[in-house]
């Protein structure tokens, strides 16, 4: 995989990958305390339904929703100046910034 069209190729119904979110804790400062939002842990995901500007991924291990549309997340597909293949991976940026890697699972 070297390009973004290698990667929208790949993305086929079934396919699990691993997605990480690159994003520095929070910390919200109150009255009462402060409260801390730690960074997401790597989340599996499996490839529920692809379209020509997005992808829908099927989230089964991580809410309690029922199967189908209302348990999933989307990505719309970023420009190819926002998209990088490292070490066989497909990172996102936003601004560039690293915001996501997704990482296919054999």
């Amino acid at each position: 995989m070297k390009t973004l069209a290698d990667f929208k190729r790949r993305l086929v119904a079934g396919v699990k990958l691993r997605v990480t979110f690159h994003m520095p804790r929070l910390v919200i400062r109150g009255n009462v305390g402060n409260t801390v939002i730690p960074t997401p842990p790597p989340e599996e995901r499996i490839v529920a339904r692809v379209q020509t500007n997005s992808v829908a991924f099927d989230r089964q291990h991580m809410t309690d929703k029922p199967a189908g549309p209302q348990r999933w997340s989307w990505l719309d597909y970023p420009k190819a100046k926002d998209f990088a293949v490292e070490d066989g991976k497909a990172v996102i940026y936003r601004d560039g910034k690293k915001i996501l890697t997704y990482e296919f699972i054999e």
